[in-house]
């Protein structure tokens, strides 16, 4: 069975989920409505460099263990806020269906 102690949860981060809503001249334009907010274990597991037409982009990937909020599911279109970066999910796993621990993956890229 998974289990992880409460001391490995260090990290701070936010939930957010895209939500369609409209601005002042009635245009409908995607907001981001925070979700919730918890302590996380990250880990680095990759970072690179790719080239892309003229330019270089970087793109960093973790890894991101926290305890489940049954109340409030994660969904893979949800958006997490790290150090004041946004990283889009690209993984999401209840690890071994327990619903106690979800594991994501997240890329950054700039």
């Amino acid at each position: 069975m998974f289990s992880m102690s409460a001391g490995e949860f260090r990290h701070k981060i936010t939930i957010l989920r895209p939500t369609i809503g409209k601005d002042e001249d009635n245009i409908p334009v995607e907001k981001l409505e925070e979700l919730f907010t918890t302590k996380a274990k990250i880990t680095n597991v990759r970072g690179s460099e790719l080239r892309v037409g003229d330019g270089n982009v970087y793109k960093q990937e973790k890894r991101v263990h926290f305890r489940v909020i049954r109340s409030k599911p994660i969904k893979q279109n949800d958006v997490v806020l790290f150090n004041g970066q946004k990283f889009n999910i690209t993984y999401v796993n209840n690890i071994e269906e327990m619903n106690r621990y979800y594991e994501i993956k997240m890329e950054l890229v700039e």
